[in-house]
Protein backbone atom coordinates (compact mmCIF):
# COMPACT_ATOMS: atom_id res chain seq x y z
CA UNK A 1 0.00 0.00 0.00
CA UNK A 2 1.56 3.87 -0.80
CA UNK A 3 1.83 6.03 1.39
CA UNK A 4 -0.35 9.14 1.14
CA UNK A 5 1.20 11.86 1.63
CA UNK A 6 0.06 14.72 4.35
CA UNK A 7 3.29 16.50 4.57
CA UNK A 8 2.87 20.21 3.24
CA UNK A 9 5.80 19.66 1.55
CA UNK A 10 4.78 16.27 -0.26
CA UNK A 11 1.39 17.48 -0.60
CA UNK A 12 2.36 20.75 -2.60
CA UNK A 13 4.78 18.23 -4.80
CA UNK A 14 1.67 16.46 -5.94
CA UNK A 15 -0.57 19.18 -6.44
CA UNK A 16 2.34 20.39 -8.62
CA UNK A 17 2.62 17.07 -10.48
CA UNK A 18 -1.12 17.07 -10.89
CA UNK A 19 -1.13 19.89 -12.84
CA UNK A 20 0.29 18.55 -15.78
CA UNK A 21 -1.91 16.78 -18.06
CA UNK A 22 -2.44 13.19 -17.45
CA UNK A 23 -3.34 10.46 -20.16
CA UNK A 24 -6.75 10.70 -19.72
CA UNK A 25 -6.80 14.21 -20.67
CA UNK A 26 -7.35 15.81 -24.29
CA UNK A 27 -5.87 18.38 -25.92
CA UNK A 28 -6.89 20.89 -28.19
CA UNK A 29 -3.69 20.42 -30.51
CA UNK A 30 -2.15 17.53 -32.21
CA UNK A 31 1.21 15.90 -30.80
CA UNK A 32 4.03 17.05 -31.83
CA UNK A 33 6.32 15.20 -34.61
CA UNK A 34 9.18 15.00 -32.71
CA UNK A 35 10.91 12.25 -33.14
CA UNK A 36 14.45 11.85 -34.83
CA UNK A 37 12.74 8.89 -36.47
CA UNK A 38 13.55 10.56 -39.33
CA UNK A 39 17.18 9.89 -39.10
CA UNK A 40 18.42 10.69 -42.81
CA UNK A 41 17.68 13.83 -42.60
CA UNK A 42 18.74 16.99 -40.35
CA UNK A 43 16.70 17.47 -37.74
CA UNK A 44 15.81 20.49 -35.77
CA UNK A 45 18.32 20.56 -32.95
CA UNK A 46 16.51 22.78 -30.62
CA UNK A 47 14.00 19.99 -30.06
CA UNK A 48 13.90 19.20 -26.16
CA UNK A 49 12.81 15.69 -24.75
CA UNK A 50 9.62 17.98 -23.49
CA UNK A 51 8.77 18.19 -26.69
CA UNK A 52 6.96 14.55 -27.26
CA UNK A 53 6.16 14.65 -23.36
CA UNK A 54 3.44 17.60 -23.22
CA UNK A 55 0.57 15.05 -21.18
CA UNK A 56 -1.32 14.85 -25.01
CA UNK A 57 -0.16 11.34 -26.01
CA UNK A 58 -3.26 9.62 -24.18
CA UNK A 59 -4.02 6.22 -23.83
CA UNK A 60 -8.18 6.20 -25.30
CA UNK A 61 -8.82 4.37 -22.48
CA UNK A 62 -12.20 4.66 -21.32
CA UNK A 63 -13.12 5.35 -16.94
CA UNK A 64 -13.74 2.27 -15.11
CA UNK A 65 -14.43 1.82 -11.06
CA UNK A 66 -12.59 -1.64 -10.87
CA UNK A 67 -13.82 -1.19 -7.05
CA UNK A 68 -10.16 -1.73 -5.14
CA UNK A 69 -9.05 -4.53 -7.27
CA UNK A 70 -5.77 -5.24 -6.11
CA UNK A 71 -3.26 -5.40 -9.24
CA UNK A 72 -0.19 -6.97 -8.33
CA UNK A 73 3.65 -6.97 -10.15
CA UNK A 74 5.06 -10.17 -9.52
CA UNK A 75 9.26 -8.66 -8.88
CA UNK A 76 12.35 -9.74 -7.08
CA UNK A 77 16.13 -7.51 -6.51
CA UNK A 78 18.39 -7.70 -10.00
CA UNK A 79 21.35 -5.74 -10.42
CA UNK A 80 20.68 -3.83 -6.77
CA UNK A 81 17.17 -2.84 -7.97
CA UNK A 82 13.67 -4.38 -6.93
CA UNK A 83 12.77 -5.01 -10.49
CA UNK A 84 8.61 -4.02 -9.58
CA UNK A 85 10.20 -0.39 -8.95
CA UNK A 86 10.88 0.24 -12.61
CA UNK A 87 6.98 0.13 -13.55
CA UNK A 88 5.67 1.98 -9.56
CA UNK A 89 6.90 3.57 -6.44
CA UNK A 90 5.17 3.19 -2.90
CA UNK A 91 6.08 6.79 -1.91
CA UNK A 92 7.48 9.91 -2.39
CA UNK A 93 11.26 10.90 -1.79
CA UNK A 94 12.48 13.55 -3.10
CA UNK A 95 14.07 11.40 -5.88
CA UNK A 96 12.59 12.78 -9.79
CA UNK A 97 12.14 9.55 -11.27
CA UNK A 98 11.08 7.64 -8.48
CA UNK A 99 8.42 10.69 -7.66
CA UNK A 100 7.51 10.25 -10.99
CA UNK A 101 6.89 6.54 -11.06
CA UNK A 102 4.50 6.93 -7.62
CA UNK A 103 2.52 10.11 -9.45
CA UNK A 104 2.11 7.62 -12.21
CA UNK A 105 0.79 5.48 -9.98
CA UNK A 106 -1.68 8.00 -8.02
CA UNK A 107 -3.03 8.85 -11.14
CA UNK A 108 -3.72 5.42 -12.37
CA UNK A 109 -5.43 4.26 -8.71
CA UNK A 110 -7.41 6.94 -8.27
CA UNK A 111 -8.78 7.05 -12.33
CA UNK A 112 -9.48 3.33 -12.25
CA UNK A 113 -10.10 2.80 -8.16
CA UNK A 114 -7.44 0.61 -7.96
CA UNK A 115 -4.28 -0.42 -5.94
CA UNK A 116 -1.27 -1.43 -7.81
CA UNK A 117 1.49 -3.18 -5.58
CA UNK A 118 4.63 -4.65 -5.64
CA UNK A 119 5.26 -8.65 -4.23
CA UNK A 120 8.43 -8.79 -3.42
CA UNK A 121 11.21 -11.74 -3.63
CA UNK A 122 14.76 -12.29 -3.18
CA UNK A 123 15.96 -14.93 -5.52
CA UNK A 124 14.83 -14.93 -9.08
CA UNK A 125 11.20 -15.61 -10.05
CA UNK A 126 11.62 -17.59 -12.72
CA UNK A 127 11.21 -21.19 -11.00
CA UNK A 128 8.64 -19.17 -8.89
CA UNK A 129 6.15 -17.99 -11.82
CA UNK A 130 6.59 -21.64 -13.25
CA UNK A 131 5.34 -23.01 -10.56
CA UNK A 132 2.42 -20.91 -9.74
CA UNK A 133 1.23 -21.12 -12.86
CA UNK A 134 1.38 -24.96 -13.30
CA UNK A 135 -0.57 -24.98 -9.76
CA UNK A 136 -3.30 -22.88 -11.32
CA UNK A 137 -3.12 -20.30 -8.81
CA UNK A 138 -4.21 -16.45 -9.53
CA UNK A 139 -0.98 -15.44 -7.46
CA UNK A 140 -0.06 -12.05 -9.54
CA UNK A 141 -1.36 -10.46 -12.45
CA UNK A 142 2.26 -9.67 -14.01
CA UNK A 143 5.89 -10.43 -13.45
CA UNK A 144 8.90 -8.82 -14.11
CA UNK A 145 12.10 -10.38 -14.60
CA UNK A 146 15.25 -10.91 -15.97
CA UNK A 147 14.59 -10.84 -19.96
CA UNK A 148 16.07 -14.45 -20.64
CA UNK A 149 14.52 -16.30 -18.29
CA UNK A 150 11.35 -14.84 -18.98
CA UNK A 151 11.55 -15.56 -22.48
CA UNK A 152 12.30 -19.25 -22.04
CA UNK A 153 9.03 -19.04 -19.53
CA UNK A 154 7.12 -17.88 -22.38
CA UNK A 155 8.35 -20.95 -24.87
CA UNK A 156 6.21 -23.24 -21.76
CA UNK A 157 3.20 -21.49 -22.52
CA UNK A 158 3.04 -19.41 -19.55
CA UNK A 159 1.75 -16.28 -20.71
CA UNK A 160 -0.77 -14.65 -21.96
CA UNK A 161 -0.88 -13.47 -25.99
CA UNK A 162 -0.01 -9.57 -25.42
CA UNK A 163 -1.73 -9.17 -28.99
CA UNK A 164 -4.83 -10.93 -27.90
CA UNK A 165 -5.42 -7.85 -24.95
CA UNK A 166 -8.00 -5.19 -26.08
CA UNK A 167 -6.99 -2.63 -24.60
CA UNK A 168 -3.10 -2.56 -25.41
CA UNK A 169 -2.14 -0.22 -29.03
CA UNK A 170 0.63 -1.15 -30.39
CA UNK A 171 0.52 2.45 -32.14
CA UNK A 172 1.53 3.94 -29.10
CA UNK A 173 4.91 5.03 -28.84
CA UNK A 174 5.11 3.27 -25.34
CA UNK A 175 5.06 0.20 -27.09
CA UNK A 176 8.57 0.04 -29.43
CA UNK A 177 7.97 -1.12 -32.63
CA UNK A 178 11.03 -2.43 -33.29
CA UNK A 179 10.93 -4.21 -29.75
CA UNK A 180 7.09 -5.57 -30.84
CA UNK A 181 8.37 -6.85 -34.05
CA UNK A 182 11.61 -8.70 -32.49
CA UNK A 183 9.78 -10.40 -29.57
CA UNK A 184 6.60 -11.71 -31.48
CA UNK A 185 6.83 -15.05 -33.14
CA UNK A 186 4.04 -16.84 -35.38
CA UNK A 187 1.77 -13.60 -34.52
CA UNK A 188 2.21 -14.33 -30.46
CA UNK A 189 3.75 -11.72 -28.04
CA UNK A 190 4.53 -13.28 -25.02
CA UNK A 191 6.68 -11.05 -23.49
CA UNK A 192 7.24 -7.00 -23.54
CA UNK A 193 9.98 -4.61 -23.27
CA UNK A 194 8.13 -1.43 -23.28
CA UNK A 195 7.53 1.94 -21.79
CA UNK A 196 5.53 0.23 -18.73
CA UNK A 197 8.85 0.18 -17.22
CA UNK A 198 11.99 2.22 -17.37
CA UNK A 199 14.49 -0.51 -17.11
CA UNK A 200 14.78 -1.34 -20.94
CA UNK A 201 15.76 2.62 -21.00
CA UNK A 202 18.19 2.16 -18.22
CA UNK A 203 19.73 -0.85 -19.92
CA UNK A 204 20.18 0.75 -23.31
CA UNK A 205 23.79 0.79 -24.61
CA UNK A 206 24.90 3.94 -25.80
CA UNK A 207 28.35 6.29 -26.89
CA UNK A 208 29.32 8.31 -23.65
CA UNK A 209 31.89 11.24 -24.94
CA UNK A 210 34.38 13.49 -22.61
CA UNK A 211 33.44 17.01 -24.41
CA UNK A 212 36.78 18.41 -22.72
CA UNK A 213 38.87 15.66 -24.07
CA UNK A 214 37.21 16.18 -27.11
CA UNK A 215 38.09 20.05 -27.41
CA UNK A 216 41.62 19.03 -26.27
CA UNK A 217 42.16 17.18 -29.06
CA UNK A 218 40.56 19.89 -31.99
CA UNK A 219 37.43 17.78 -32.16
CA UNK A 220 34.34 18.10 -33.02
CA UNK A 221 31.15 16.25 -30.94
CA UNK A 222 29.54 14.33 -33.82
CA UNK A 223 25.80 15.38 -33.03
CA UNK A 224 25.72 16.64 -36.86
CA UNK A 225 27.03 13.47 -38.38
CA UNK A 226 24.57 11.60 -36.26
CA UNK A 227 21.38 13.77 -36.85
CA UNK A 228 22.24 13.54 -40.81
CA UNK A 229 22.70 9.59 -40.90
CA UNK A 230 26.10 9.65 -41.16
CA UNK A 231 27.46 8.27 -37.77
CA UNK A 232 29.07 4.95 -38.73
CA UNK A 233 31.07 2.92 -37.15
CA UNK A 234 34.24 3.53 -39.31
CA UNK A 235 33.85 6.95 -38.31
CA UNK A 236 33.78 6.15 -34.74
CA UNK A 237 36.89 4.17 -35.35
CA UNK A 238 38.51 6.63 -37.25
CA UNK A 239 37.40 9.00 -33.95
CA UNK A 240 38.74 6.65 -31.32
CA UNK A 241 41.94 5.22 -32.96
CA UNK A 242 44.93 8.04 -32.42
CA UNK A 243 43.44 9.19 -29.39
CA UNK A 244 45.65 6.93 -26.87
CA UNK A 245 48.45 8.39 -24.91
CA UNK A 246 50.66 7.20 -22.52
CA UNK A 247 50.85 9.48 -19.65
CA UNK A 248 53.18 7.68 -17.29
CA UNK A 249 55.50 7.53 -19.83
CA UNK A 250 56.99 3.71 -19.09
CA UNK A 251 56.48 3.46 -23.52
CA UNK A 252 53.43 0.92 -23.20
CA UNK A 253 49.89 1.15 -22.56
CA UNK A 254 48.56 0.37 -19.66
CA UNK A 255 45.82 1.24 -16.49
CA UNK A 256 47.34 4.71 -15.58
CA UNK A 257 47.05 5.58 -19.33
CA UNK A 258 44.64 7.38 -21.64
CA UNK A 259 42.43 5.50 -24.46
CA UNK A 260 40.20 6.33 -27.24
CA UNK A 261 37.53 3.61 -26.78
CA UNK A 262 36.41 2.09 -23.23
CA UNK A 263 33.72 -0.90 -22.78
CA UNK A 264 33.34 -3.78 -20.85
CA UNK A 265 32.66 -7.43 -21.47
CA UNK A 266 28.23 -7.78 -21.85
CA UNK A 267 28.23 -5.02 -24.77
CA UNK A 268 29.62 -6.35 -28.27
CA UNK A 269 25.88 -8.71 -28.16
CA UNK A 270 24.01 -5.23 -28.10
CA UNK A 271 26.11 -3.27 -30.80
CA UNK A 272 25.71 -6.06 -32.82
CA UNK A 273 21.63 -5.73 -33.09
CA UNK A 274 22.86 -2.07 -33.35
CA UNK A 275 24.54 -2.54 -36.53
CA UNK A 276 21.84 -4.38 -37.69
CA UNK A 277 23.24 -7.48 -38.61
CA UNK A 278 20.37 -9.61 -37.04
CA UNK A 279 21.27 -13.15 -37.39
CA UNK A 280 17.38 -14.75 -37.80
CA UNK A 281 14.80 -13.16 -39.91
CA UNK A 282 10.51 -13.56 -39.76
CA UNK A 283 8.25 -13.60 -42.38
CA UNK A 284 4.46 -11.96 -42.31
CA UNK A 285 3.70 -14.69 -40.72
CA UNK A 286 6.20 -14.54 -37.91
CA UNK A 287 8.03 -18.01 -39.16
CA UNK A 288 11.67 -17.42 -38.11
CA UNK A 289 14.87 -18.40 -40.22
CA UNK A 290 18.73 -18.74 -39.71
CA UNK A 291 19.66 -15.56 -42.83
CA UNK A 292 23.23 -13.36 -41.79
CA UNK A 293 24.65 -11.35 -44.23
CA UNK A 294 28.02 -13.89 -43.77
CA UNK A 295 30.12 -10.67 -45.90
CA UNK A 296 28.69 -7.92 -43.53
CA UNK A 297 28.86 -10.11 -40.72
CA UNK A 298 33.00 -10.73 -41.54
CA UNK A 299 33.41 -7.20 -42.64
CA UNK A 300 31.82 -6.23 -38.89
CA UNK A 301 34.21 -8.78 -36.87
CA UNK A 302 37.33 -7.41 -38.73
CA UNK A 303 36.56 -3.91 -38.06
CA UNK A 304 35.94 -4.99 -34.48
CA UNK A 305 39.05 -6.89 -34.48
CA UNK A 306 40.74 -3.63 -35.67
CA UNK A 307 39.71 -2.10 -32.77
CA UNK A 308 40.23 -4.17 -29.99
CA UNK A 309 43.74 -5.33 -31.68
CA UNK A 310 45.37 -3.14 -33.69
CA UNK A 311 44.10 0.47 -32.79
CA UNK A 312 46.07 0.69 -30.12
CA UNK A 313 43.40 2.75 -28.03
CA UNK A 314 40.78 -0.13 -26.77
CA UNK A 315 40.75 -0.99 -23.03
CA UNK A 316 38.23 -3.11 -21.08
CA UNK A 317 37.02 -3.13 -17.85
CA UNK A 318 34.24 -4.69 -15.67
CA UNK A 319 30.82 -4.94 -17.81
CA UNK A 320 30.67 -1.57 -19.08
CA UNK A 321 33.75 0.39 -19.21
CA UNK A 322 32.61 3.01 -16.29
CA UNK A 323 35.78 3.50 -14.25
CA UNK A 324 38.29 4.49 -17.10
CA UNK A 325 35.62 7.06 -18.39
CA UNK A 326 34.46 7.89 -14.65
CA UNK A 327 38.75 8.67 -13.89
CA UNK A 328 38.62 10.70 -17.30
CA UNK A 329 40.80 8.29 -19.12
CA UNK A 330 38.87 7.68 -21.80
CA UNK A 331 37.73 9.80 -25.13
CA UNK A 332 34.17 7.33 -25.16
CA UNK A 333 33.00 4.85 -23.26
CA UNK A 334 30.49 2.28 -25.14
CA UNK A 335 28.24 1.72 -21.94
CA UNK A 336 24.89 1.94 -20.48
CA UNK A 337 22.22 4.69 -19.85
CA UNK A 338 22.41 3.31 -16.17
CA UNK A 339 25.72 3.76 -15.40
CA UNK A 340 25.19 7.69 -17.30
CA UNK A 341 22.64 8.16 -14.23
CA UNK A 342 24.32 5.94 -11.29
CA UNK A 343 28.46 7.51 -11.95
CA UNK A 344 28.79 9.67 -14.58
CA UNK A 345 26.79 12.33 -13.36
CA UNK A 346 28.13 12.39 -10.36
CA UNK A 347 31.76 12.63 -12.11
CA UNK A 348 34.04 16.18 -13.26
CA UNK A 349 33.43 14.56 -16.57
CA UNK A 350 31.61 17.30 -18.75
CA UNK A 351 30.00 14.27 -21.09
CA UNK A 352 27.51 13.71 -23.80
CA UNK A 353 25.58 11.09 -25.42
CA UNK A 354 25.14 9.73 -28.66
CA UNK A 355 23.36 6.84 -30.33
CA UNK A 356 25.71 3.77 -31.10
CA UNK A 357 26.35 3.69 -34.81
CA UNK A 358 25.06 2.52 -37.98
CA UNK A 359 27.33 -0.21 -39.97
CA UNK A 360 27.53 1.98 -42.88
CA UNK A 361 25.54 4.92 -44.50
CA UNK A 362 23.21 2.12 -45.91
CA UNK A 363 21.62 1.35 -42.90
CA UNK A 364 18.45 2.88 -42.94
CA UNK A 365 18.22 3.74 -39.01
CA UNK A 366 19.97 3.64 -35.98
CA UNK A 367 19.49 1.33 -33.58
CA UNK A 368 19.77 1.73 -29.64
CA UNK A 369 19.73 -1.83 -28.60
CA UNK A 370 19.40 -2.76 -24.75
CA UNK A 371 18.91 -5.25 -22.46
CA UNK A 372 15.98 -5.21 -20.46
CA UNK A 373 14.14 -6.88 -17.17
CA UNK A 374 10.39 -8.62 -19.33
CA UNK A 375 7.23 -8.09 -17.60
CA UNK A 376 4.50 -10.79 -18.90
CA UNK A 377 0.58 -11.87 -18.01
CA UNK A 378 0.66 -15.30 -17.03
CA UNK A 379 -2.63 -17.15 -17.98
CA UNK A 380 -3.98 -17.33 -14.90
CA UNK A 381 -4.49 -14.06 -14.79
CA UNK A 382 -7.22 -14.26 -17.52
CA UNK A 383 -9.85 -13.88 -16.06
CA UNK A 384 -8.74 -10.70 -14.79
CA UNK A 385 -7.71 -9.69 -18.38
CA UNK A 386 -9.82 -6.03 -18.90
CA UNK A 387 -8.92 -4.84 -15.85
CA UNK A 388 -4.78 -5.80 -16.10
CA UNK A 389 -5.18 -4.98 -20.13
CA UNK A 390 -6.23 -1.15 -18.63
CA UNK A 391 -4.38 -0.73 -15.70
CA UNK A 392 -1.21 -1.75 -17.83
CA UNK A 393 -2.15 0.42 -21.05
CA UNK A 394 -2.64 3.42 -18.24
CA UNK A 395 0.40 2.88 -16.32
CA UNK A 396 2.01 2.69 -19.82
CA UNK A 397 0.98 6.10 -21.14
CA UNK A 398 1.64 7.56 -17.43
CA UNK A 399 4.79 6.08 -16.99
CA UNK A 400 5.80 7.25 -20.78
CA UNK A 401 4.72 11.21 -20.54
CA UNK A 402 6.22 11.39 -16.78
CA UNK A 403 8.73 8.83 -15.75
CA UNK A 404 11.10 8.93 -18.91
CA UNK A 405 11.26 13.75 -19.17
CA UNK A 406 12.07 12.84 -15.61
CA UNK A 407 14.42 10.39 -16.22
CA UNK A 408 15.93 12.10 -19.24
CA UNK A 409 15.52 16.31 -18.19
CA UNK A 410 16.34 15.86 -15.23
CA UNK A 411 18.39 12.84 -14.11
CA UNK A 412 20.58 13.42 -17.07
CA UNK A 413 20.32 16.52 -18.08
CA UNK A 414 22.34 18.28 -15.50
CA UNK A 415 25.47 17.79 -17.63
CA UNK A 416 23.88 17.94 -20.89
CA UNK A 417 22.84 21.57 -20.82
CA UNK A 418 25.77 23.06 -22.55
CA UNK A 419 24.32 21.70 -25.93
CA UNK A 420 21.00 21.58 -27.50
CA UNK A 421 21.94 18.75 -29.77
CA UNK A 422 21.66 16.52 -26.28
CA UNK A 423 18.47 16.43 -25.84
CA UNK A 424 18.08 15.67 -30.01
CA UNK A 425 20.44 12.46 -29.02
CA UNK A 426 18.20 11.71 -25.78
CA UNK A 427 15.45 11.53 -28.12
CA UNK A 428 16.91 9.46 -30.78
CA UNK A 429 17.75 6.82 -28.48
CA UNK A 430 14.49 6.77 -26.62
CA UNK A 431 12.90 6.44 -30.22
CA UNK A 432 15.27 3.59 -31.43
CA UNK A 433 15.36 1.37 -28.44
CA UNK A 434 14.60 -2.15 -29.30
CA UNK A 435 16.24 -5.71 -28.03
CA UNK A 436 17.28 -8.36 -30.20
CA UNK A 437 15.94 -11.42 -30.58
CA UNK A 438 18.74 -14.16 -31.10
CA UNK A 439 19.68 -12.34 -27.43
CA UNK A 440 16.31 -12.32 -25.73
CA UNK A 441 15.76 -16.08 -27.06
CA UNK A 442 19.58 -17.15 -26.60
CA UNK A 443 19.79 -18.35 -29.72
CA UNK A 444 23.34 -19.04 -31.78
CA UNK A 445 25.37 -16.60 -33.29
CA UNK A 446 23.61 -13.61 -31.14
CA UNK A 447 27.38 -12.64 -29.90
CA UNK A 448 29.72 -13.48 -32.95
CA UNK A 449 32.12 -10.88 -31.01
CA UNK A 450 32.52 -12.66 -28.16
CA UNK A 451 32.95 -15.75 -30.34
CA UNK A 452 35.58 -14.72 -33.02
CA UNK A 453 37.36 -11.92 -31.99
CA UNK A 454 38.31 -13.16 -28.19
CA UNK A 455 38.57 -16.69 -29.93
CA UNK A 456 40.73 -15.73 -32.61
CA UNK A 457 38.29 -17.77 -35.01
CA UNK A 458 37.55 -16.38 -38.91
CA UNK A 459 34.28 -16.02 -39.42
CA UNK A 460 33.34 -18.56 -41.74
CA UNK A 461 34.79 -21.47 -40.38
CA UNK A 462 33.27 -20.50 -37.05
CA UNK A 463 29.52 -19.89 -39.32
CA UNK A 464 30.05 -23.03 -41.09
CA UNK A 465 30.69 -24.80 -37.09
CA UNK A 466 27.45 -23.01 -35.62
CA UNK A 467 24.70 -23.42 -38.78
CA UNK A 468 23.21 -26.47 -37.95
CA UNK A 469 22.71 -25.99 -34.23
CA UNK A 470 21.48 -22.75 -34.97
CA UNK A 471 18.56 -24.05 -37.56
CA UNK A 472 17.75 -26.94 -34.73
CA UNK A 473 17.51 -23.94 -32.36
CA UNK A 474 15.06 -22.55 -35.13
CA UNK A 475 13.27 -25.66 -35.12
CA UNK A 476 12.65 -26.36 -31.57
CA UNK A 477 11.62 -22.31 -30.92
CA UNK A 478 8.98 -22.90 -33.84
CA UNK A 479 7.49 -26.27 -32.61
CA UNK A 480 7.68 -24.69 -28.86
CA UNK A 481 5.61 -21.36 -30.17
CA UNK A 482 3.22 -23.60 -32.64
CA UNK A 483 2.22 -26.30 -29.72
CA UNK A 484 0.80 -23.00 -27.33
CA UNK A 485 -2.81 -22.41 -27.30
Amino acid sequence: MKKRVTSLVLLLVMLLSSMAPSCAQKSNSEPKDTSAAVQNESVNTELTSSDQHTGVIRDDLPDADFNGYKFRIFSYVFIGRELGEYITYEELTGDVVNDALYNSTIAVEDRFNCDISIIRNSEDIASLVKSSVNAGDDAFDIQIGHDCNTANLSKEGMFINLFDVPQFNFEKPWWPKRTVENLSILDKLYIASSYLSFCGLHYTRVLVINKDKMEEMNMEMPYQMVLDGKWTLDEMIAMVENAAMDLDGNGKMDKEDFYGFATGDQTWYCMQDSVDLAPYKKDKYGIVSLSIDLNKADKYVEKIRYLINDSGSYTTDGMFGVEPFRQGRALMAYSILQDVYDTYRESEIRYGIIPTPKFDENQKEYISSCTDTFWAIPVTAYNNLDKIGTIVEALSCENYNNVIPAYFETALSKKLADAPEDAAMLNLIRDTRTIGFAYAFSMPFANIVADTVNSKKEFASYYASKEKQAMKSVEKLMEQYEEIE
